[in-house]
């Protein structure tokens, strides 16, 4: 696409995840679509990289060239042509966000690891200047996007090492590939049926040399960098003989820390986690895919906001998976955009979570949030 050079606002009808990749080096201040959700792949992209978007805005294809608009992402509101009073309103808000990353609590008193999703190593800056304790979700599909051929294992280790060498000491949580349905991939045969077809690991175990360069590439990037805290996890494991087959394949290509993502309902069963807790390491919720697929709902629907991780549904399936890796003494986070939802964060501290991962951008004012509201004890923490 060509965008104009001086600073502008996309209005689209859609955005795709690969066109919200390139927005990442224009001039764009902000990104507003007629259709799709706030917890859809391209807003996630956006937003990690701190460019506002607000995403299901009804009637945004009737805006125009020239008009001024006023764009709240937070509560995913878009004034046209605001008032002096809200202009005034959001005045403070607007200052440049690295004044917040300047003034940061002390997040050694938050009885929760926070950590910062990111999809580039480009955003290393961003989570050191958080005060995160690391990464929490590194989307790894931003390497694979556009491309007719997988990136090469050389290709992949260049990336990987840049991130590592800066995380020294940190965490750094990587999700293998994660296809969706919005974000094709020529190279990759398709697997499954009905509603979780060609989604997550059953695609990567069924391109199981694309998984496993994959998974070499990351050992001998760590190998390089050991002093970065190497976790690895993969998305959308549907049962529990995909999870057992994806940690002793990561394991026997050197990597130490290995786990899975649940994000879908049969996975938040006491007796399926009973039998994949004792093959991994720790468990991440990925809040996005299981308020949907709990639900019933498309990721696509405007409804679909954070307040609906908070549903009795949703809040019962997370607190079974809590309650196993407790048991398990399993270290078990949140990383879905919920996360960075104070409302909903307090509820997942509560549960006794270990780890909340969110965009670099919102952590700040999360931990301020938290501290707040207050120390939470919990019985159990488990080494970094």
């Amino acid at each position: 696409a060509n965008f104009p050079e001086d600073p502008f606002v996309l209005v689209v009808q859609n955005l795709s995840p690969m066109l919200a990749n390139e927005l990442l080096t224009t001039a764009a201040v902000a990104v507003i679509t007629e259709q799709g959700s706030a917890t859809s792949h391209s807003a996630i992209i956006t937003k990690a990289s701190g460019l506002p978007t607000v995403m299901g805005v009804v009637g945004a294809l009737e805006l125009e060239s020239g008009q001024t608009l006023l764009i709240d992402a937070t509560s995913g509101q878009v004034f046209v042509e605001p008032s002096e009073e809200d202009r005034a309103h959001y005045a403070e808000a607007t200052e440049p966000s690295t004044r917040v990353l300047q003034v940061l609590p002390d997040l050694s008193d938050l009885p929760v690891a926070l950590l910062a999703n990111v999809g580039s190593s480009q955003e290393a800056g961003n989570v050191l200047r958080s005060g995160s304790r690391g990464i929490g979700l590194f989307r790894t599909e931003l390497l694979y996007l556009g491309r007719t051929e997988p990136p090469t294992r050389a290709e992949q280790v260049f990336e990987y090492s840049k991130l590592f060498a800066r995380m020294s000491g940190k965490r750094v949580v990587v999700r293998v590939l994660d296809l969706d349905s919005d974000k094709p991939l020529p190279f990759l045969s398709p697997a499954g049926t009905g509603r979780y077809a060609n989604r997550g690991l059953q695609v990567l175990l069924a391109n199981r040399q694309v998984l496993v360069d994959q998974l070499e590439a990351l050992a001998l990037a760590h190998s390089y960098y050991p002093e970065a805290k190497l976790w690895v996890m993969a998305p959308m494991v549907l049962n529990a003989e995909q999870a057992i087959e994806f940690a002793r394949l990561a394991r026997s290509v050197g990597l130490t820390r290995v786990g899975i993502m649940v994000e879908v309902p049969e996975l938040c069963d006491a007796k399926v986690l009973k039998q994949i807790l004792p093959e991994i390491d720790f468990v991440s919720i990925g809040t996005n895919d299981l308020t949907q697929y709990v639900l019933g709902k498309s990721r696509h629907d405007t409804d679909l906001g954070l307040s609906q991780a908070r549903s009795p549904q949703v809040m019962s399936a997370i607190k079974t998976v809590v309650a196993a890796c407790q048991k398990a003494r399993k270290p078990v986070g949140i990383c879905g955009e919920a996360a960075s939802d104070p409302d909903s964060a307090k509820l997942f501290v509560k549960l006794g979570v270990e780890s909340l991962s969110a965009s670099p951008a919102l952590i700040p004012q999360l931990a301020a949030e938290l501290l707040d509201s207050g120390k939470v004890k919990r019985r159990w923490l488990p080494k970094a």
